[in-house]
């Protein structure tokens, strides 16, 4: 073996020597990405003058400028050297010989390290197969805990739980790193498996030693940073907007590694700069963030990686490195390579992308001709909108177009001529100019200058202007960066010529800094006087060239509050928290902000705790009364506020189970609006009243007996009351204190059959009204069955309780027991001793031994406690809708919900004459957030009464302790530009849309009685339609949304006034809906409904018609002839079944836009032989070639 290598050294060496000497041969690295690259020169347009040939556009291709050749990485072994794979040291193992340790090389697998092989199939599919007895959860939890143990930086992590195997270990590891971008200091790992079982038992990573915890911490500071400068507002952009930013942020403040060392994210945010693992890496890190689905894709013939994203449920792909040319253009970013099908990205063959393997199929060709594949710069998202540069179209045209896009409608913002002078008199062609956007300013150049544009200012209105204008020697402005107060630019006397970079202070105006303060910092819930911020400029300006825009930033997104001025006033009825605004001050030239924090605390209050009902003993059972807690007018300013147990306040018990008086501790709760020192209310239980008690006992004469009653301790006895005519006893009864009775029977046979009755008034007990027992004693000439006994002698039931039987014990050999009960109103029981229970109330089940040869009848009690059922809330037919009534139409102003319908009960058994009757009207209703959508709504009693049962069975229920919360809608109001044909002259039309029905239009108040009837009826009949339409699948995955949409012309006020039925258009309108989250274009059939309000021709009011849909990217569109209610719905189309391939899975591109099963697993190049022999070949191969690159690689 060891000759064998040292020949292939010794022919290795030969062919160096030859390639030195023959010169020019560039050799790439082995385990190295080397892409083609972006050789581009540009070409001129010629002049009249002396006709020079003009040289390509930026974007063309030509062979005549090279760009430098990405040779690769260090070669890095992705496999375990032969003699450490084959030859283990036996000191390798433990003493037991029970665990084995082995070092992996998975280099080759992990992107950060320069790898980019994929495992070997058989390895994949043991880490998903599931026919073993492990669950997939094991390792999902394996994985937990390696990247727990690694971001802490643990030395060794104990995986012994998760019966992970090595080669399982080799995957889930190696995976678990790539697609944790942030583990970028981790480069392999040791692990302890069991030798017998080949399960892991522990793992030891391995960390790069030029790494330290300090250097995690720099780069999340630097992730955070670019990633919030990225997506500065997540809240106000789709997934597709923000994944196009992190593309564009990328592409414009990374370059191209040159040296071919940068391959983590690290050197992607610190140092701004990588190859394209770096590239994919950083791009993979943004989407995690942003909770986009991504994986890589692979091509060993290319030496290349890049990314795939899922973006409504269809994978695209997307190579950042590719549309970030080299040499580096400051500020350009291009989209060529930006959410493309295989079909797309394979289109170039062997120019392009070619060969690939991922796991993912991109057949979504949705975004193929998107708009941003033309000429057009970074692409910013502000306020919803997308702005960008749009660059000249022919060759004569030099004007530069700074536009605002909104679904498919374009919108000039500015515009600018541009002409970038040649050396031979002509001009370049194309543009050079670039976007930046930077503190809420768009930035771009020409020539010289650079340019700043407000986008907040009002549409239509050209406000470009010029912050800096360069007048060195260098060149012209061939590209521009503004970030981090800085202007960066690249002058060059030609787009051919890296030219030089160039770094200004952005002028910042006169505005120097701001602070901002809260007076007064902490104000208790339910303040008169709000919070009032107010911000301070520093610097020389003058206050009319300052504005001010207030936001809430509390949930971590922007909500503008103010524009008014210097000072802002907290919104008013905040709960209790902790509220952060941020105030944006802007001049002229700079925009500075400041943030400032206030609390809301809970105010101080004394509720005032009624109980509700009255209480009496209940055998054992907990009393836990119902009750109200309520904040009095005088406390709450406005009204009484009803609070809710467990979420404002918490309830304890004591002394709460025997008669007497009870305690109830009312808490509050951490969180709640109020607060107050513990209140302990008292409330009593009631003696419960019980019936006289009969006991039949059977003794021979002659003999004594005792019998226990079973008294409560403290039970206090009167005088015993002896009836003994037959004089049966001999001596008298006495009783004990622990209520035990002894007697003794005259010992005459002539007795027997005789009787004595004895009578205990019980005076006073803890839990029961003064009541008598009266105990008959009959002689008998046999034993008395003494054991004789009830297994449960007290049973604790609810009213509908299933039927149950009752167990006795004690009882003599061959005697027969039979049941009987007191009160047959209560329950029925049968001679087996099975209970029916009729109705709620206390009664005794008596058990009768019946007398054998040896032994006398024996009779034994229990009692029976049946207590009333409780039943559940129906909220079906109750419900709660207001409309947002701020100024952004995108909240409500109070808690105060509107509601409708009416609360019902459930539980009521078979036909049961109970009845409840509570309209909204009986009833108040809070909103637990003032947001539009969903909210929470808090039930209480009107002015504190409850509704109460009524019926002849009324008395066997009782309603929940506590009224339900129900879910209201606050509809969101969304104003929207329409144009109306023929409209009236002059007139400005506008779309109100509501996200949802609040009330009942009156053309409908005869067929519905609430607006839950309309949704509901509109989603039936939605659903039915998307089923008679789509198929009978659909309807089962179906969704539907129900709005609110009318008319409105605007008043010479500027107010929105609706138009009635007589006034509609008799075109129609134009109605335009957004896609709902989730769905889209290419992924979901839609319908639309419209109910109509009026009779329309041969069709009446509450009829539902189905106008007919057009699907364009921003949206549906449809046509109807008058408003509201409009209901969409929606089903997903039925996936298309690739053929030859399978759900999930390795493909490989093969550059026609289709995917093939993977021939064959990247190659390890563990073993030394095969690397010797495959460097050899390279390095002959490469003889006497001449690379020239036609697009950047790694």
């Amino acid at each position: 073996m060891k000759e064998r290598k040292k020949r292939l050294k010794q022919l290795l060496a030969a062919a160096l020597a030859l390639v030195v000497i023959g010169g020019s041969v560039n050799l790439p690295a082995l385990t190295s990405f080397a892409e083609d690259g972006d050789s581009e020169q540009v070409d001129l347009l010629t002049s009249e003058k002396d006709g020079e040939a003009p040289e390509a556009e930026e974007d063309k291709k030509e062979p005549e400028e090279k760009q430098p050749e990405d040779k690769g990485q260090e070669p890095s072994q992705t496999g375990k050297p032969e003699d450490e794979a084959t030859e283990k040291p036996e000191d390798n193992q433990e003493a037991n010989g029970g665990l084995v340790e082995e070092t992996m090389d998975l280099s080759g697998y992990i992107y950060q390290c320069g790898g980019f092989g994929v495992m070997d199939m058989p390895m994949m599919l043991s880490l998903d197969d599931e026919s073993g007895a492990r669950a997939a959860s094991d390792k999902e939890a394996a994985k937990t805990a390696l990247l727990n143990g690694m971001k802490a930086w643990e030395k060794k992590i104990d995986v012994s739980a998760y019966q992970i195997s090595k080669d399982e270990m080799e995957v889930l590891f190696v995976d678990l790193v790539n697609m944790n971008p942030d583990l970028f200091y981790v480069v392999s790992a040791t692990w302890s498996y069991t030798q017998a079982t080949g399960i892991v038992v522990s793992v030891t990573p391995i960390y790069n030693p030029a790494y330290t915890a300090q250097s995690v911490q720099i780069f999340e500071n630097a992730f955070n940073k670019a990633y919030s400068e990225a997506v500065p507002n997540p809240a106000g952009m789709s997934k597709l907007q923000i994944a196009r930013a992190c593309h564009d942020y990328l592409a414009q403040h990374m370059s191209y590694d040159t040296s071919l060392q940068k391959r983590d994210v690290y050197a992607a945010f610190v140092e701004g700069t990588g190859v394209c693992q770096g590239y994919s890496l950083a791009y993979a890190a943004m989407m995690k963030r942003a909770g986009i689905p991504f994986d890589y894709v692979n091509s060993t013939a290319m030496n290349h990686m890049w990314n795939v994203i899922q973006l409504d449920g269809n994978w695209y792909h997307v190579d950042v490195t590719w549309d970030d040319p080299t040499v580096d253009r400051l500020g350009y970013v291009r989209h060529n390579y930006f959410l493309n099908s295989d079909t797309k990205i394979g289109s170039e063959g062997k120019d392009g992308h070619y060969e690939w393997t991922t796991a993912q199929n991109c057949t979504s060709t949705t975004y193929d001709n998107a708009y941003w594949q033309g000429g057009v710069s970074a692409i910013f998202t502000i306020d919803g909108k997308d702005y960008y540069l749009k660059y000249p179209t022919s060759g004569n045209s030099f004007e530069n177009l700074l536009v605002c896009r909104s679904g498919d409608k374009e919108e000039t913002v500015a515009a600018f001529t541009a002409k970038w002078l040649a050396s031979n008199g002509g001009y370049w062609q194309g543009s050079y100019s670039r976007l930046s956007y930077y503190d809420g300013r768009l930035y771009f150049n020409d020539t010289n200058n650079i340019y700043r544009v407000d986008p907040k200012v009002a549409s239509g209105t050209d406000n470009k202007k010029v912050v800096y204008t360069y007048t060195g020697d260098a060149g012209s402005l061939y590209g521009s960066l503004v970030c981090d107060d800085k202007i960066r630019m690249q002058a060059s006397p030609s787009p051919n010529v890296a030219g030089t970079r160039i770094e200004e202070p952005l002028p910042t105006g006169a505005i120097k800094d701001v602070t901002v303060t809260a007076e007064p910092s902490s104000v208790e819930y339910g303040y008169q006087n709000p919070p009032k911020m107010k911000a301070s400029v520093t610097g020389a300006v003058e206050a009319a060239n300052v504005t001010y825009e207030w936001y809430d930033v509390t949930t971590g997104s922007e909500r503008l509050i103010s524009s008014t001025g210097a000072e802002c006033v907290a919104e008013a009825n905040l709960p209790v928290g902790t509220y952060t605004y941020r105030v944006k001050v802007s001049s002229e030239d700079s925009r500075v902000s400041a943030d400032v924090t206030f609390k809301v605390v809970p105010k101080k209050v004394r509720p005032e705790v009624t109980i509700t009902g009255e209480y009496t003993y209940k055998l054992g059972e907990e009393i836990k009364p119902s009750h109200s807690v309520v904040v009095k007018a005088a406390d709450s300013a406005d009204v009484d506020i009803t609070l809710e147990k467990d979420k404002d306040y918490t309830v304890e018990y004591r002394d709460n189970i025997n008669a007497g008086t009870g305690k109830m501790i009312v808490t509050a709760k951490d969180g709640c609006n109020y607060t107050w020192d513990s209140l302990e209310v008292p409330f009593t239980i009631n003696k419960l009243a019980k019936a006289d008690e009969k006991i039949e006992i059977k003794n021979g004469y002659g003999n004594s007996g005792a019998y226990d009653l079973k008294l409560q301790e403290g039970t206090k006895t009167g005088t015993l009351v002896v009836k003994d005519t037959d004089q049966v006893l001999s001596g008298v009864p006495s009783l004990t204190e622990a209520g035990v009775l002894s007697y003794t029977l005259v010992n005459d046979s002539k007795n027997k059959d005789k009787q004595a009755v004895i009578t205990i008034p019980v005076m006073e007990s803890v839990n029961y009204l003064p009541y008598s027992i009266e105990v008959t004693i009959l002689v008998v000439d046999k034993l008395n069955q003494s054991d004789f006994r009830f297994v449960t002698p007290v049973e604790n039931r609810k009213y509908g309780d299933s039927d149950f039987t009752v167990e006795t014990t004690g009882f003599a050999q061959g005697s027969k027991v039979t049941y009987r009960i007191e009160d047959t109103e209560i329950a029925d029981i049968d001679s087996a001793g099975k209970v029916h229970i009729k109705k709620v109330g206390m009664t005794r089940m008596i058990a009768v031994a019946a007398s054998t040869d040896e032994y006398a009848e024996t009779t034994a009690y229990a009692e029976l406690y049946v207590s009333k059922a409780t039943l559940s809330w129906d909220t079906s037919d109750l419900g709660a809708a207001d409309r947002a009534d701020n100024a952004a139409g995108d909240a409500k102003t109070d808690a105060k919900a509107t509601l409708y319908g009416s609360l019902k009960i459930k539980g009521v058994i078979g036909s049961d004459d109970v009845k409840f009757v509570c309209g909204s009207d009986k009833l108040t209703g809070t909103y637990k957030g003032l947001k539009a959508g969903k909210q929470e709504v808090t039930l209480a009693w009107k002015d504190g009464n409850p509704v109460v049962l009524t019926g002849a069975d009324a008395d066997n229920y009782e309603c929940p302790d506590r009224l339900p919360t129900i879910t209201g809608n606050i509809t969101k109001i969304t104003i929207q530009d329409v144009e109306v044909e023929n409209g009236e002259a002059g007139v400005i039309y506008k779309l109100k849309h509501e996200s949802g029905i609040t009330y009942v239009p009156a053309g409908l108040e005869k067929k519905f009685k609430t607006p839950i009837e309309i949704t509901n009826t509109m989603k039936s009949k939605t659903i039915g339609e998307i089923e008679k339409k789509f198929g009978s699948n659909s309807s089962k995955i179906a969704e539907v949304e129900v709005y609110d949409v009318t008319l409105c012309m605007v008043n010479e006020k500027g107010e929105l006034v609706e138009v009635d039925d007589k006034n509609f258009p008799k075109e129609g309108v134009v109605v335009k809906l957004a896609y709902p989250e989730g769905t889209g274009k290419g992924t979901h059939n839609f319908v639309a409904a419209h109910m109509l309000t009026v009779d329309h021709k041969d069709k009446k009011a509450g009829d539902v018609e189905y106008p007919e849909i057009t699907k364009t990217d921003a949206g549906v569109e449809f046509r109807v002839y008058s408003l509201s209610p409009i209901a969409l719905g929606w089903s997903e189309l039925e996936p298309v079944k690739a053929e030859g391939g399978s759900n999930g899975g390795s493909s490989t591109g093969n550059g026609k836009g289709t995917t093939v099963p993977s021939k064959k697993p990247s190659p390890k190049t563990g073993d030394t032989n095969a690397m010797l022999l495959y460097v050899l070949f390279m390095m002959l191969g490469a003889t006497g070639i001449r690379y020239t690159l036609k697009r950047r690689t790694m």
